[in-house]
C-alpha cells in the first residue's frame, strides 16, 4: 500500500516533507520491493515514534491537484472530490465466522481524511455535508470519551 516509510525516534525531528531528498529518505520499496515488504508486514506502531509513510504510486496516474488523469478531468469519469483515505487494522473474525470483507464493524480506524485540493473542490453541498458529518463524527467521539473517562473515575472509585 505504501511506497515509503521513515521512523523518527521520539525526541528527533522528524523529516521535512519540502526537503528535495525526501523522496530518498527512509526505506523506499522501490529500492527492494520484498525486503520492504517483509518490514511493513513485521512493522508495529507504538507510542512515542513518528512513522512517515508515503504513498507515491497514484502519482503516476492522477494529478491529484487538477484532478487530472492523462489530461483528462475526472469528474467526466464520475470520481468528485473529495478522495478518502484511511488506515485502519483489521479485527479477527470471532469464533465460527469465515468474513473475508472489511466490513466496518471490523475496523479499527487509525484515522480517516477527506482530501480535496483547493483547485478542484467539491460542490457547496458537498463540502456543507462533509463539514457537517465531521462535526457529528467530533461529538459522539467526545461523548464516548467523555463517558468512558466517567466509566473509569467509577472503576477507580470502587
Amino acid at each position: 500500500m505504501f511506497d515509503q516509510i521513515i521512523i523518527t525516534k521520539e525526541g528527533d525531528t522528524p523529516p521535512d516533507l519540502l526537503d528535495p531528498t525526501f523522496p530518498t529518505q527512509g526505506m523506499t520499496k522501490a529500492d527492494n520491493r520484498r525486503a520492504f515488504s517483509k518490514a511493513m508486514q513485521d512493522l508495529r506502531l507504538q507510542p512515542g515514534p513518528t512513522y512517515t509513510l508515503g504513498l507515491w504510486g497514484p502519482s503516476q496516474l492522477a494529478d491529484a491537484l487538477r484532478w487530472r488523469s492523462n489530461g483528462k478531468d475526472l469528474t467526466g469519469f464520475g470520481i468528485f472530490p473529495p478522495v478518502f483515505l484511511v488506515m485502519y487494522a483489521l479485527n479477527p473474525n470471532p469464533p465460527g465466522r469465515t468474513e473475508k470483507r472489511h466490513l466496518d464493524s471490523r475496523k479499527d480506524y487509525f484515522w480517516r481524511l477527506a482530501w480535496w485540493s483547493t483547485l478542484c473542490p467539491p460542490d457547496a453541498d458537498r463540502e456543507r455535508e462533509l463539514i457537517a458529518d465531521s462535526s457529528r463524527t467530533d461529538r459522539a467521539e467526545e461523548r464516548a470519551n467523555d463517558s468512558a473517562k466517567k466509566k473509569v473515575r467509577r472503576e477507580c472509585c470502587w
